[in-house]
Protein backbone atom coordinates (compact mmCIF):
# COMPACT_ATOMS: atom_id res chain seq x y z
CA UNK A 1 0.00 0.00 0.00
CA UNK A 2 1.24 3.45 -0.82
CA UNK A 3 0.95 6.26 1.65
CA UNK A 4 -2.48 7.30 2.84
CA UNK A 5 -3.09 11.00 2.18
CA UNK A 6 -5.45 12.57 4.69
CA UNK A 7 -6.83 15.51 2.74
CA UNK A 8 -9.58 16.90 4.96
CA UNK A 9 -11.56 15.85 8.05
CA UNK A 10 -14.88 14.09 8.28
CA UNK A 11 -17.26 15.39 10.91
CA UNK A 12 -19.84 13.81 13.17
CA UNK A 13 -22.95 12.81 11.15
CA UNK A 14 -21.12 13.00 7.79
CA UNK A 15 -22.04 10.17 5.49
CA UNK A 16 -18.97 9.01 3.63
CA UNK A 17 -18.55 7.01 0.45
CA UNK A 18 -15.60 4.89 -0.60
CA UNK A 19 -14.68 4.50 -4.25
CA UNK A 20 -12.06 2.16 -5.65
CA UNK A 21 -10.75 1.79 -9.19
CA UNK A 22 -8.67 -0.99 -10.72
CA UNK A 23 -5.40 0.46 -11.98
CA UNK A 24 -3.43 -2.61 -13.06
CA UNK A 25 -3.93 -6.36 -13.32
CA UNK A 26 -0.93 -8.68 -13.16
CA UNK A 27 -0.65 -12.47 -13.22
CA UNK A 28 -1.21 -12.87 -9.49
CA UNK A 29 -1.88 -9.29 -8.39
CA UNK A 30 -4.46 -6.56 -8.80
CA UNK A 31 -3.61 -2.92 -8.06
CA UNK A 32 -6.35 -0.49 -7.05
CA UNK A 33 -6.60 3.11 -5.92
CA UNK A 34 -9.21 4.41 -3.48
CA UNK A 35 -10.77 7.67 -2.44
CA UNK A 36 -13.01 8.40 0.55
CA UNK A 37 -15.37 11.39 0.23
CA UNK A 38 -18.18 13.11 2.07
CA UNK A 39 -21.26 11.98 0.17
CA UNK A 40 -23.15 15.30 0.17
CA UNK A 41 -20.29 17.68 -0.70
CA UNK A 42 -17.97 15.26 -2.56
CA UNK A 43 -15.13 16.67 -0.43
CA UNK A 44 -12.19 14.26 -0.50
CA UNK A 45 -11.20 12.98 2.93
CA UNK A 46 -8.60 10.31 2.11
CA UNK A 47 -6.72 9.24 -1.02
CA UNK A 48 -4.72 6.05 -1.47
CA UNK A 49 -2.93 5.88 -4.82
CA UNK A 50 -1.92 2.22 -4.69
CA UNK A 51 -3.12 -0.89 -2.92
CA UNK A 52 -1.71 -4.15 -4.26
CA UNK A 53 -3.74 -7.30 -3.63
CA UNK A 54 -1.99 -10.63 -4.29
CA UNK A 55 -3.76 -13.97 -4.78
CA UNK A 56 -1.84 -16.64 -2.84
CA UNK A 57 -2.08 -20.41 -2.50
CA UNK A 58 -2.54 -22.18 0.88
CA UNK A 59 1.25 -22.00 1.38
CA UNK A 60 1.34 -18.22 0.94
CA UNK A 61 2.97 -18.27 -2.50
CA UNK A 62 1.64 -16.04 -5.31
CA UNK A 63 -0.78 -17.89 -7.57
CA UNK A 64 -2.33 -16.83 -10.89
CA UNK A 65 -5.84 -15.46 -10.43
CA UNK A 66 -6.98 -15.69 -14.06
CA UNK A 67 -8.46 -12.17 -14.16
CA UNK A 68 -7.96 -9.42 -16.71
CA UNK A 69 -8.89 -5.77 -16.49
CA UNK A 70 -11.61 -6.47 -19.06
CA UNK A 71 -13.24 -9.26 -17.01
CA UNK A 72 -13.14 -7.09 -13.90
CA UNK A 73 -14.88 -4.24 -15.77
CA UNK A 74 -17.52 -6.65 -17.12
CA UNK A 75 -18.28 -7.91 -13.61
CA UNK A 76 -18.63 -4.32 -12.36
CA UNK A 77 -21.36 -3.48 -14.87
Amino acid sequence: MSEIDFISPAFNNDIIEIGCETVKVGRSSITIKCEVRVKDTKTTIIKIDEIVLVHVDPNGRPRAHGKTIETLKENKE
